[in-house]
């Protein structure tokens, strides 16, 4: 463990680590002054970025640096990428008399992730700030400018996400493929809807997806923050192309909007009620729709995902599976903000809430996917979910847990999903 920032892991230090005994030979011409700062931009626009080559020291391991050119005004540049948590500790490095940065790191093969800049953001630990200064870093990412990497054409949005509005994409040679992210040769239906829930009292728009040829669904797979879910995620495309490929079985998908996603997805009984007593009759009259839970999936990433193991702790009768990415496991019922957990932790907060229902409670007819990214904040997700899978397998529950390399991201779990579907819809 460092002294101030968060434990170490050997599986996280495996997928990336800052390099410092290893300079990428064009910045070194640079440090060395065998080139000018002009020759060097120069050569940047004719390589492609970030600087990526093979590891020396292991073939499983690219060492892959990342150039930035301060503005005029700029102190220092922060990296931001994938899960790495700590401001403080991906500050670039600056080169004496230029107004070029560098950092190198170690990643895994098969790293996957967004990354951005940031000029001049305070350098600060998540772990020990208080809630005041978690606040200024978030508001701080708010209202100040994120920058992709000018050199790297490969971009990604995320929408609804306005601390990371401009991002670059980072795919090693190992990541994960895009096969199931093509335009499909058949595509099926989706329908747009107004739902209306008595117990939250409130209407929304809901997205039902059909399987292509009209087939009837054997499966129903119930997805939170719609939204994200048929764009950054395009779970259409994926069922449709994993329709095509026999991969599962004829399968429809319900998106679940959003109205209240900090209030309604977080172990809230009310929405999971609602879900289960109000949502499902309501499908059950729209469409032909199988009725047994061992057939209805809730999924959902995040707090989607705390979402979708809530509604299974509560509903066992109607949803028998869960597809959790990154579940927001650390969340307390006393929790006032995500982002505060230092200041919380000391007043005591467990960040236990669902660990301790599944202990508690009688084992439960329902199967698990549980996934967490090794570029995820550690303390917040990465143990948590760790645990949880612990607890599930203690108390008898069928669990598939897998940790994939790439951070709290939709830019990973769009290449997990797929693989999910495949395993638990089958």
């Amino acid at each position: 463990m460092t002294p101030e920032g968060p434990p170490r892991d050997a599986a996280v230090d495996d997928v990336a680590q800052r390099a410092d005994d290893r300079t990428h030979p064009a910045v070194v011409d640079l440090i060395e002054g065998r080139v000018t700062p002009d020759t060097f931009e120069q050569r940047l626009t004719a390589l492609d970025a970030p600087l990526v080559e093979v590891d020396p020291k292991s073939p499983q391991h690219r060492l892959v640096t990342f150039v930035w050119k301060l503005g005029d005004e700029a102190r220092h540049v922060v990296l931001l990428a994938g899960g790495f948590p700590d401001p403080i500790d991906h500050v670039l490095a600056p080169i004496a008399d230029t107004y070029f940065c560098y950092a190198t790191y170690r990643l895994r093969r098969d790293a996957l992730m967004r990354y951005a800049f940031v000029e001049d953001l305070p350098a600060k630990r998540w772990w020990t700030s208080s809630t005041n200064n978690a606040d200024q870093l978030d508001t701080f990412l708010i209202r100040h400018r994120t920058d992709a990497d000018p050199l790297n054409p490969r971009s990604v949005e995320t929408p609804g996400l306005a601390r990371e509005r401009r991002n670059s994409l980072l795919e090693l040679d190992g990541a994960l493929d895009d096969r199931w992210l093509v335009d499909p040769r058949a595509r099926g239906t989706v329908t747009t809807h107004r739902f209306h829930a008595d117990i939250l009292a409130n209407t929304r728009d809901i997205q039902l997806y059909r399987p292509p040829g009209g087939r009837t669904p054997e499966r129903v797979l119930v997805v939170f923050d719609g939204e994200w879910y048929r764009s950054i995620v395009p779970t259409p495309t994926i069922l449709d192309n994993l329709h095509d490929a026999h991969a599962i079985p004829p399968t429809a998908a319900v998106f679940i909007n959003n109205v209240d996603r900090g209030h309604e997805l977080p172990c809230n009984d009310d929405f999971a009620d609602a879900l289960a007593s109000e949502l499902a009759p309501w499908l059950h009259k729209l469409t032909d729709l199988p009725v047994e839970p061992r057939a209805w999936f809730v999924a959902g990433s995040s707090f989607g995902g705390l979402a979708a193991i809530w509604a299974a702790f509560r509903h066992p009768e109607v949803f028998g599976n869960v597809i959790s990415a990154a579940a927001a496991l650390s969340w307390d019922w006393q929790s006032t903000s995500p982002r505060s957990y230092a200041a919380m932790r000391a007043a005591g907060y467990q960040f236990d809430v669902v660990h301790r229902a599944f202990e508690s409670a009688p084992t439960l007819p329902v199967r698990f996917w549980l996934e967490v990214g090794l570029l995820d904040a550690f303390e917040i997700n990465i143990e948590p979910n760790r645990r949880f899978a612990k607890i599930l397998r203690r108390r008898g529950y069928a669990v598939d847990y897998h940790e994939y390399p790439g951070g709290h991201d939709f830019v990973l779990w769009r290449k997990t999903l797929p693989l999910a579907l495949i395993e638990m819809l089958r």
